[in-house]
């Protein structure tokens, strides 16, 4: 039986024949490599969004994850990216993904902390760790060393910039990496759209302080 990530991603696939690849690039911040395909970057991997096929055209820095259904869920993220018929800047005002689903997910959700144990247990209080990944893919370090908390910002896609926010832990708290998202980023995915580009983001981080 064919698995629900990967009926997605051919849904997606099919949706791209009707795209009008031209607006789709002037509008969301993509190179426009032909008249019916596109290029976009995500962490040094570069995608190639056609009319029929979503593939992996480059990647100079190399990770895998234990998730079968990460490529699948990463390529629908892309194709309905490009599918997006918003129009907007962005704001640089963040906020958490919670907030754009009126209170239905929380940070303190089974999933969520499931996510945050993850990533103790990788990273522990190891900031010198996590700075080598952000450093990698070149993320701007923002902020640091108030009370134990350090700041980045990245363009996770042309349009939408996040903010990832790392505590260090303590006696009673265990470390915890925040990911927050520009405002405007809501008019671009629906929730649904945002929470998988939220879990994979996730498991990329988690990836790579795995490697």
């Amino acid at each position: 039986m064919e698995r629900g990530y990967v009926k997605t991603c051919n849904w997606v696939v099919s949706l791209l024949n009707n795209c009008d690849f031209s607006d789709s690039a002037k509008r969301l911040g993509l190179e426009q490599i032909s008249e019916n395909a596109v290029l976009i970057n995500f962490f040094d991997r570069t995608y190639k969004v056609s009319k029929d096929n979503i593939e992996l055209i480059n990647q100079k820095t190399i990770w895998t994850t234990a998730s079968e259904g990460y490529e699948y869920d990463l390529k629908s993220v892309l194709g309905y990216y490009v599918l997006s018929d918003a129009n907007i800047e962005p704001l640089y005002e963040y906020c958490a993904l919670g907030q754009f689903s009126g209170g239905v997910f929380r940070e303190s959700s089974g999933m969520a902390s499931m996510a945050n144990k993850k990533f103790a247990d990788i990273f522990s209080n190891d900031y010198e760790k996590l700075k080598k990944i952000m450093n990698m893919f070149g993320i701007e370090y923002e902020e640091g060393n108030r009370d134990g908390k350090y700041s980045w910002n990245y363009k996770i896609l042309p349009k939408i910039p996040i903010k990832l926010v790392f505590y260090e832990g303590d006696d009673e708290f265990p470390s915890k990496l925040q990911m927050l998202y520009d405002k405007n980023a809501i008019k671009i995915y629906n929730f649904e759209q945002l929470a998988v580009l939220h879990g994979i983001i996730t498991q990329t981080i988690l990836s790579l302080g795995k490697s």
